[in-house]
C-alpha cells in the first residue's frame, strides 16, 4: 500500500518503459511516462485510495486506465486501453510464488 504523503515514486515499468508516478498530496497522483522504443510519451493522473491505485494514462495516440491492488503479497494489474483490438488485460503478481498469472482481452 502507498502511505498518503509519502512522496512515493515508481519509475521503470520495464527495460524500455519509463514512468514517474508522484504522490502530490496524499491522494492524488500525477506524472508522466515515456516509451523508448516507440518515442511516446505522456501524462499520468488518478488517485489513491486505501490498497488501490487508479490512473489514466494520456499522450497524443493512446489512453488507458490502470489500477493497482495490492492485497497481502499478491498484486492486481488492469490495464484497459482505450481504442485498440484489446479490450483489458489483467496481470496477478504473487510474492514467493514461481508462478505470475495474466490474461488479455
Amino acid at each position: 500500500m502507498v502511505a498518503p504523503g509519502s512522496g512515493v515514486e515508481l519509475a521503470e515499468l520495464t527495460a524500455d518503459r519509463v514512468g514517474v508516478l508522484v504522490e502530490s498530496d496524499g491522494r492524488a497522483v500525477t506524472g508522466s511516462w515515456s516509451e523508448t522504443t516507440r518515442n511516446a510519451s505522456g501524462t499520468v493522473s488518478g488517485r489513491v485510495s486505501g490498497d488501490r491505485i487508479q490512473v489514466v494514462a494520456r499522450s497524443d495516440s493512446f489512453s488507458a486506465s490502470l489500477t493497482l491492488v495490492t492485497r497481502g503479497i499478491r498484486q492486481l494489474v488492469t490495464i484497459q486501453p482505450q481504442g485498440t483490438e484489446i479490450s483489458e488485460v489483467s496481470i496477478t503478481l504473487a510474492k514467493g510464488q514461481p508462478t505470475t498469472t495474466g490474461a488479455a482481452r
